[in-house]
């Protein structure tokens, strides 16, 4: 279901708000058939084998049965070009939920893989899918500066319309939360009834660290939230914890300054900043619990501050 409303604010300025929702039944998802049941388990040690391709390995298939639900809601705001002022403002906010399994965006820490943990019960499954963003606030803009030759000031032209006249501003800025956080154990102890991760157990502590995000680098996870689930169970913490990977803010720049040298000849000088105030983007943490990384961040997944210059001329 989709449902949009726009609103003529005046000042060349347009509202639109907009919901978004769906909800997906039997869905195609990966699954092992060397899955054995829980029950059949039975937390008994004595269980010879593991499903009846155990000496093939894991043997993916696909099945039906998996379900979604997704909702959206947004606002954008947005300027039509006037009076040398251009823009583009949007918010959105996204609750994505699924059973199926998949794949998690590059370098995030956020899904294990494919296949689903229990191809038995599917429904243990549900939470946040890898890719949920809850909030995601981006913004454009465009300005020409009132100086210069036909502009508000300095419009005379001369040797001032040279030096302050023709300059453009522009700017691309993206706010986003990060991944959810899905936390698998180091050990599994159930590998050997093909399933392919075992979940650890909740203390009861919260998994969220205090302090700025660089002094957490080597402590983003706590821990003490965490316990070791033993053999024949799945562990109780969900599909991905109440707790996200790190997020995004980044703002792009870039200053051109426009000139006629002569009626047929045009030049644009371009100053471009990428990552303009130099803020790192790290990947997750690692989410391996048991594992001596765990909870740590040791990649970044952007580059620092990028200047570049360029004359271009056209004729």
């Amino acid at each position: 279901m989709r449902l949009t409303v726009e609103q003529d604010l005046g000042h060349d300025i347009g509202l639109r708000l907009s919901y978004i929702g769906s909800h997906g039944s039997d869905l195609e998802t990966f699954v092992d058939l060397n899955q054995v049941p829980a029950n059949t388990i039975g937390w008994s040690n004595a269980f010879p084998l593991y499903g009846p391709f155990q000496s093939w390995g894991y043997i993916q298939s696909v099945v039906n049965g998996a379900e979604s639900n997704y909702n959206s809601m947004s606002a954008a705001l947005t300027k039509r070009f006037a009076n040398g002022l251009q823009f583009q403002s949007s918010y959105m906010w996204t609750r994505d939920l699924s059973s199926a399994g998949g794949y998690a965006p590059s370098g995030t820490a956020v899904e294990g893989g494919s296949i689903s943990s229990d191809r038995f019960h599917l429904g243990r499954d549900y939470g946040n899918v890898a890719f949920d963003r809850r909030h995601r606030f981006l913004t454009t803009y465009l300005y020409e500066l009132p100086f210069g030759k036909g502009k508000p000031f300095l419009g005379k032209g001369g040797v001032m319309n040279y030096i302050a006249g023709g300059w453009v501003a522009n700017a691309v800025s993206v706010f986003q939360t990060g991944f959810p956080l899905q936390i698998t154990q180091s050990t599994n102890f159930n590998s050997g009834f093909g399933y392919a991760s075992q979940r650890p157990n909740a203390t009861g502590v919260s998994p969220v660290t205090s302090g700025s995000l660089e002094a957490r680098l080597n402590n983003y996870i706590n821990p003490a939230a965490f316990s070791t689930a033993p053999q024949f169970t799945f562990g109780n913490i969900s599909r991905t914890i109440d707790m996200r990977g790190p997020g995004q803010a980044n703002w792009d720049m870039s200053v051109f300054k426009n000139f006629v040298i002569k009626e047929t000849l045009k030049a644009q000088f371009r100053c471009e900043a990428l990552n303009a105030f130099n803020t790192p983007l790290f990947y997750g943490p690692n989410v391996s619990f048991g594992s001596s990384s765990f909870g740590k961040i040791t990649t970044q997944a952007n580059f620092s501050r990028q200047l570049q210059l360029a004359l271009r001329f056209s004729f």
